[in-house]
C-alpha cells in the first residue's frame, strides 16, 4: 500500500470518528434531555446518559450502541406510525380485523375440537395400550356385539402372550330402596374385578374389588348377612365419588354399609371411586358414562349360556405387542371356539380388536375431518381477501411508499412497514378470533348431544392457546408478505411523474384477480359441501321411521322388588287402565326395547331350512310389546292382524314380523300362518306362527335403515319385560308429564317414573349430530359465500378506479352507459365462472370424505351442484352490480381530467 492511500485511509478513518463521536454526542444530549423531563435531576440525567452511550472505549462498540438505539427509535416511529394509519381508516381496519377473528376463530375452535377428542388421550392409564374387543356374527349381519360369559372367560385364558388382561363391563339402571322409605333409580355397573386395576380408577375410601369378589360363593346357614334368594352371597359394590358426595355428603362411615333396595340382595360398600372416572364408549355400546354404583360381577361360568352376550370388553397390550398379533391371537382363540361350538361356527363368529379411543371417535372422525376441512377453506379464503384488501391498500399509498423511498428508504423499510401493520391487524383479529372461539365452543358444548361426551367437554386448553399466537403469526406473514414484497418496489419515476392513474393498481390487476378465483373456488367446494349436507338432512327429515311421533309421550316405569309373573301381569293392566283414564289420552302402550330411546340387540331366526342348516340362521331386532302397540305408534299393517289380548299370554307363540323380514324369509310368498324359528326365551330355537306384517321401523336412527325386526308379546316373555311407555295424546305432550306422575302415585306410591319425553324430542336427538355438523358447515360457508363477494366487489371497484380514464374515452367515443355497465359485469362474470369450474374440481376431490355422514345423498349429486352454481353466479352479479352501476354512471369530461 502506498503512502498516499495510507494517509488517505487514515483521513477517512478519523472522519468517521468525529462523525461517530458527533452522533454520540448528540445521542447523550438527547438522553439528557428525556431524563430532565422525566423529572431527574441534572446530574442524574448526566449520569444516566453516560452510563447508556459514554462507556463505551471503542469506535464499533460506539457504532453497536448507535445502531441500536437507531433501529429502536425506528422501530417504535414505524409501530406508532402504523397505528396512525390504522386509525385513519375504520372502515378497512373493521373490515381486516374481523375477517382475520373469523378465520381465527373458526380454526382454532375446530383445532380445539381436534385436539380434545382426536388427539387427546383417553383418561386412563397408559391409554395407548388399550383395545376393545367385541364379537361380530358374519354370517348373520350383527357387528359389534359384546361377550358372553363363557367367550368372556375363554378370551381372557387364552389371549396371554399379547395381553396383559381383559376387563369387562354391562351397565344397567337398578332401584335402591332407602331406610327412608324413598326409592331412587341410580346407574349400575356390573364389572370383572381387575376393571379398576386395568384402566387406571383409583379407590380413594376403602378398598378395590379383589378376584374372590368376582366367585359365587355360597351364604352360610348360620349367617345373618343379607343374600340373595338362591343362597349366594350378595358381591361388594363401590361408590362413584359423586354419588357418595350427592347421597352420602361425602361419609367415610358409608364403608361397611349396604345398598338397601327392594331387590333381593344388598351389597355391601367397600370403597369410594376418585372423582372423574368415566366410562368412554360410542352411543352405540349402550354403556352409561358415569354410573353410579360400581358392583363386582359374579360370573357364574358354568351356568352361563353363550347366547347371552351382555358384557363390553377392553384388553390391555402387552408393552411391546402389536395391534396386528394381538389380533392374529384372538383370531385363533375364535376359530378354538368355533371348532367346539356349533352355535359360534354356524354364524361365523370372529372377535374384532379396535384401539379404545379410535373406537370411541370413529362415528364423530369424519364429521371432524369435514370441520377441519371447512375451517381452512375459511381460513384460506379470509387471508386471500385480506391480502387484496392490502394490496389495494398499498396501491393507494403509492405516491407516499415512492416518495419514502426517493428520500432513502430503503427497501427492507418499506417491507417492515407494510408486515409491522399486518402484525397489528393480525394480533387484534387474533385477540378477537379467540374470543369467538371461545363463545362457539360454549355453545357447541350447550348442543352437544349427550351421547357424545368428548364434544360437551371440548375447550380451550393450554396447547391451543399456545399455538394460537403462533398461528396468528403465521396468518400475518402469509397475508402481509404478498403486498409487501408488492410495494416494495415501486417505479419511482412512474409513479412520481403519473396523477390520476394508480400503476400499482395495474401492476396487481393479475395478482389481486387470481386470489378472488382462488377465494370463489374454495368458497364453492365449501358451499357444495354444505349444500350435500343440507340435502342430506332434508332427506333425513322425510324419511319415514315407521311410526307417528307427534302427540307421543315416552317413559319408563320401574316397579320396586321381584312380583311373580301373575302379579308382575296385574300390574300391567292397572298401569295401563290408570293411564287411559286420564283427560286427553286416546292410546297406551307398553314395549322394550323403545325405538329410539334404548339399545336394540339382535336374536336368530330362521326358516325350515336352518334346521338342516344352522348357518341358515340371521339375525333380526326383536321387541316386547303390549297389544295395541302398532295402534299407538301407529306403524302402518301390511297383512294380517296385529296382537291381541287374548295373544298375551306364554301359551301362544306368535310374532309380528316387518316387511324386510318378510320379504327375505318369504319372498314372493305372504307371510301370514307361517313358522318361523326364534331363539328368545329358550336355549335353543322354538317355532313361532307369524300372524302380521308391519313397516319397518327406524329403531336406532333415522339415517339408518337397520336390522329386520320381529316382535312377540310381553305375555310370550312371562310378563314385565315392556317397561317402556307410550302415550298418544290430544295436544302438547309435555303438558301430560303431571298428570302421569300423579296418576301413577296414585296407583303405588313406590313406582318410578324415569326419562319422560316427547317422542319428537327423540327424534331431534337422533339428527342432534347430523344437524350440529350441518350447522356448523353452513355457517363457514355462508361467511365464505361472504367474504368471496366481498373480494369480487374488491377487484371490480379497484378496476373502475384504475380504468376510469379508459372508461371516459370509451363513452366519449360514443359508448353508452349500458355497453359500460356490461363491461364491468362481463369482468365479474369471468372471474366468477373461472372461479366456479375451479371449485368443482375442489369439490369432486374432498366431498367423496364426507360421504358416510350424507344420508340418501350422494357427494356428486347434480342437483346440488346446479343449484350452488346457479346461487353462486347470482352472488358474483350481485357483487358486480355496484361497480357497474359505479363505472356506468362516471361523466366522461371528468374521467378524462382525472388522467
Amino acid at each position: 500500500m502506498s503512502l498516499v492511500q495510507r494517509i488517505a485511509n487514515l483521513q477517512s478513518r478519523a472522519r468517521i470518528e468525529r462523525d461517530i463521536e458527533r452522533e454520540l454526542q448528540s445521542h447523550i444530549e438527547m438522553r439528557i434531555e428525556d431524563n430532565l423531563r422525566a423529572g431527574m435531576s441534572t446530574a442524574e440525567a448526566r449520569r444516566n446518559a453516560l452510563l447508556r452511550f459514554g462507556n463505551r472505549t471503542s469506535v464499533k462498540e460506539n457504532i453497536v450502541a448507535i445502531d441500536s438505539a437507531l433501529s429502536f427509535e425506528q422501530l417504535l416511529r414505524d409501530f406508532r406510525y402504523a397505528i396512525r394509519q390504522l386509525a385513519r381508516n375504520p372502515l378497512f381496519t373493521a373490515t381486516v380485523v374481523s375477517t382475520i377473528a373469523l378465520g381465527i376463530g373458526a380454526t382454532v375452535g375446530v383445532f380445539s375440537i381436534v385436539h380434545s377428542v382426536l388427539l387427546r388421550p383417553l383418561p386412563y392409564k397408559n391409554p395407548d395400550r388399550l383395545v376393545v374387543a367385541y364379537g361380530d356374527m358374519r354370517k348373520r349381519n350383527a357387528a359389534d356385539l359384546p361377550f358372553s360369559s363363557p367367550d368372556f372367560v375363554d378370551l381372557e385364558n387364552g389371549a396371554k402372550s399379547m395381553f396383559a388382561g381383559f376387563a369387562g363391563v354391562e351397565t344397567d339402571r337398578m332401584l335402591l330402596e332407602h331406610p327412608d322409605g324413598s326409592i331412587e333409580q341410580v346407574r349400575s355397573a356390573n364389572i370383572t374385578p381387575n376393571f379398576m386395576a386395568l384402566l387406571g380408577g383409583r379407590v380413594i375410601l376403602g378398598r378395590d374389588f379383589t378376584p374372590a369378589d368376582g366367585l359365587v360363593q355360597k351364604q352360610p346357614a348360620d349367617s345373618v348377612v343379607p343374600a340373595a334368594a338362591n343362597g349366594n352371597i350378595s358381591p361388594p359394590a363401590i361408590l362413584s365419588y359423586e354419588y357418595w358426595q350427592r347421597r352420602y355428603g361425602g361419609s367415610p362411615a358409608v364403608i361397611g354399609q349396604h345398598l338397601s333396595s327392594g331387590a333381593e340382595s344388598s351389597p355391601e360398600i367397600v370403597g369410594v371411586l376418585a372423582p372423574g372416572f368415566q366410562l368412554l364408549f360410542p352411543p352405540k355400546a349402550d354403556v352409561e358414562r358415569i354410573p353410579d354404583v360400581w358392583i363386582a360381577a359374579h360370573l357364574n361360568y358354568d351356568a352361563a349360556q353363550r347366547n347371552t352376550m351382555i358384557y363390553r370388553v377392553i384388553g390391555r397390550l402387552k408393552d411391546g405387542a402389536s395391534l396386528s398379533n394381538a389380533q392374529s391371537e384372538v383370531d385363533g382363540i375364535a376359530a378354538q371356539l368355533q371348532r367346539t361350538f356349533p352355535i359360534l361356527q354356524t354364524s361365523d363368529w370372529h372377535v374384532e380388536l379396535q384401539p379404545m379411543h379410535q373406537y370411541l371417535v370413529t362415528a364423530l372422525k369424519p364429521s371432524i375431518l369435514a370441520l377441519m376441512g371447512a375451517a381452512a377453506f375459511l381460513l384460506l379464503i379470509g387471508c386471500a381477501n385480506v391480502a387484496n384488501l392490502l394490496l389495494v391498500r398499498m396501491s393507494l399509498r403509492e405516491r407516499e411508499l415512492a416518495v419514502r423511498t426517493a428520500l432513502g428508504g430503503g427497501r427492507w423499510d418499506l417491507i417492515r412497514q407494510v408486515l409491522l401493520e399486518a402484525c397489528l391487524l393480525a394480533a387484534t383479529g387474533t385477540l378477537l378470533g379467540l374470543g369467538l372461539a371461545w363463545a362457539g365452543l360454549w355453545e357447541l358444548s350447550r348442543l352437544a348431544p349427550l351421547s357424545q361426551p368428548l364434544l360437551g367437554s371440548v375447550r380451550i386448553d393450554p396447547t391451543v392457546l399456545a399455538f394460537t399466537p403462533l398461528f396468528g403469526l403465521s396468518v400475518a406473514l402469509l397475508f402481509g408478505l404478498i403486498p409487501a414484497l408488492h410495494v416494495s418496489r415501486p417505479a419511482l419515476m412512474t409513479v412520481l411523474r403519473t396523477s390520476g392513474r394508480n400503476s400499482l393498481l395495474a401492476g396487481g390487476r393479475m395478482l389481486r384477480s387470481g386470489v378472488v378465483v382462488t377465494e370463489i373456488a374454495l368458497s364453492f367446494a365449501l358451499l357444495v359441501g354444505a349444500g350435500l349436507m343440507l340435502r342430506s338432512f332434508v332427506r333425513l327429515e322425510s324419511i319415514d321411521p315407521g311410526f307417528d311421533a307427534r302427540g307421543l309421550l315416552t317413559f319408563q316405569v320401574l316397579w320396586p322388588g321381584q312380583p311373580n309373573p301373575k302379579q308382575q301381569e296385574a300390574f300391567m293392566r292397572e298401569v295401563q287402565d290408570s293411564l287411559r283414564a286420564i283427560p286427553g289420552v286416546t292410546a297406551v302402550t307398553a314395549a322394550s326395547p323403545f325405538p329410539l330411546a334404548d339399545q336394540f340387540f339382535p336374536i336368530r331366526w330362521g326358516t325350515e331350512q336352518a334346521m338342516s342348516d344352522a348357518s341358515r340362521f340371521q339375525a333380526a331386532d326383536f321387541q316386547v310389546v303390549l297389544p295395541g302397540y302398532f295402534e299407538t305408534l301407529r306403524t302402518p299393517l301390511l297383512a294380517g292382524r296385529t296382537f291381541i289380548e287374548a295373544d298375551n299370554s306364554e301359551g301362544r307363540s306368535l310374532v309380528i314380523i316387518d316387511q324386510l323380514l318378510a320379504s327375505k324369509a318369504f319372498p314372493g310368498q305372504s307371510a301370514i300362518g307361517k313358522r318361523i324359528l326364534i331363539r328368545l326365551r329358550t336355549p335353543e330355537p322354538e317355532w313361532a306362527e307369524v300372524v302380521g306384517v308391519v313397516a319397518h321401523q327406524r329403531d336406532t336412527s333415522l339415517a339408518d335403515l337397520g336390522r329386520e325386526q320381529l316382535y312377540v308379546t310381553d305375555g310370550f316373555m312371562g310378563h314385565g319385560f315392556a317397561t317402556r311407555w307410550g302415550l298418544r295424546v290430544n295436544g302438547n305432550p309435555a303438558y301430560y308429564d303431571r298428570m302421569v306422575r300423579e296418576q301413577l302415585r296414585k296407583l303405588d306410591s313406590r313406582m318410578v317414573l324415569t326419562e319422560v319425553r316427547p317422542m319428537d324430542a327423540l327424534v331431534e336427538e337422533s339428527q342432534a349430530t347430523t344437524r350440529l355438523s350441518l350447522a356448523l358447515i353452513a355457517a363457514f360457508a355462508g361467511i365464505a359465500v361472504l367474504l368471496a363477494a366481498l373480494g369480487i366487489y374488491g377487484v371490480l371497484s379497484t378496476a373502475v378506479r384504475q380504468r376510469t380514464a379508459e372508461i371516459g374515452v370509451r363513452m366519449a367515443l360514443g359508448a353508452t352507459r349500458g355497453h359500460v355497465f356490461v363491461l364491468v359485469v362481463r369482468q365479474g362474470l369471468v372471474l366468477g365462472i373461472s372461479g366456479i369450474l375451479a371449485g368443482c374440481l375442489i369439490a369432486l376431490l374432498l366431498t367423496r370424505w364426507i360421504r358416510s355422514i350424507l344420508v340418501d345423498t350422494k357427494p356428486t349429486d347434480p342437483l346440488t351442484y346446479m343449484g350452488i352454481t346457479a346461487a353462486f353466479l347470482l352472488i358474483v352479479a350481485l357483487s358486480s352490480w355496484l361497480p357497474a352501476r359505479q363505472a356506468a354512471s362516471l361523466d366522461p369530461i371528468e374521467a378524462l381530467r382525472s388522467e
